[in-house]
């Protein structure tokens, strides 16, 4: 079935095909997504400037005599995806995990780097919305940096310029996927803001993004494959309620130190030698865990991200929605 589908709208075959799925809340489908989506960009140019401009490894980055190799490998650890944002939602994506900065009065995507400015891709969201009458985004701005209460405004305003009149807001209930469809408003933003900054976020005036309470996505921090996928399993397991919050399944590998100096000194075979090397180790693993695995059939997904993903990946999520 699912080489049948056209996946830059299979949200509108899958209103053909079910028209009771337009009863279900938003955190009971299957929307396939990026981990770290912004980053295809980051690191592209030598002068890439890096996140934390007074750490240690900034100041070996503009070393000019180990500057350059540096850079070429903190990059390669630090892009999580090959096609840009536009090409995500085009093989249909439909969670984008957002990392934002603010740097020389400008909103940035970065991830280690700083990367493109944040206004044009929000465009291309919007101009895909605009051609995809069915389909809808979640933007999920976890991790924003150089940012005070000022900046965060800003980027709420830029949301709501943006995204005006698609945009859903904030209400106490996730909503279904009818409600998005009928009302034509099919995105849901999210925005973490810093920790280290007073911002009332929860202020009633600001109707236009959803809590961090909103979601829940644990990180599992691990580069075991037991460990990863039991703990996915685990997280199945305590799925919250019809509506009560969105739950991302963060299926991913984290580089460890180590992983990264192994990767430099012992250029052999089974050896990572970046990011997307480690995310093609367990891509089958992934698979497999989503077309097999037991909690999966039995509790069903929300949201799955991965590194580096594929339209294998990506047919093996929507398959969910088709068999339940």
């Amino acid at each position: 079935m699912m080489n049948d589908i056209a996946l830059e709208s299979w949200m509108e075959k899958m209103e053909k095909e079910k028209p009771d799925v337009a009863e279900i809340p938003l955190n009971r489908l299957a929307l396939p997504g990026t981990h770290n989506s912004g980053s295809s960009t980051v690191g592209n140019a030598r002068n890439s400037p890096l996140l934390g401009e007074d750490s240690f490894l900034s100041k070996l980055h503009n070393s000019r005599i180990i500057g350059s190799v540096v850079h070429r490998v903190a990059a390669q650890w630090s892009k999580c995806q090959r096609g840009t944002i536009k090409d995500q939602l085009r093989i249909g994506i439909r969670y984008l995990d957002m990392r934002i900065t603010f740097l020389d009065d400008t909103f940035h995507l970065c991830h280690g780097f700083t990367g493109e400015q944040l206004a044009p891709v929000l465009t291309d969201i919007r101009q895909f919305i605009d051609d995809h009458r069915k389909e809808i985004v979640v933007l999920d701005m976890n991790h924003v940096y150089n940012m005070g209460h000022a900046e965060h405004v800003r980027l709420i305003q830029l949301i709501e310029l943006k995204f005006e009149g698609v945009l859903f807001q904030r209400q106490r209930a996730l909503p279904k996927l009818g409600d998005m469809w009928h009302t034509g408003k099919r995105v849901i933003a999210l925005l973490h803001p810093h920790p280290n900054k007073k911002f009332n976020y929860e202020n009633p005036h600001i109707q236009s993004v959803w809590f961090p309470s909103f979601i829940q996505s644990p990180w599992h921090n691990t580069t075991s494959r037991s460990h990863l996928f039991e703990r996915l399993d685990d997280g199945l397991k305590a799925l919250p309620g019809d509506g009560e919050r969105l739950f991302v399944s963060q299926c991913i590998f984290t580089p460890r130190t180590r992983t990264i100096v192994k990767s430099l000194l012992l250029p052999l075979p089974g050896i990572w030698r970046n990011l997307e090397d480690m995310a093609r180790s367990i891509r089958q693993e992934i698979i497999a865990w989503l077309t097999c695995s037991s909690a999966v059939q039995k509790h069903g997904v929300n949201i799955v991200i991965a590194d580096y993903i594929d339209a294998e990946f990506i047919k093996a999520v929507i398959a969910i929605n088709f068999s339940s």
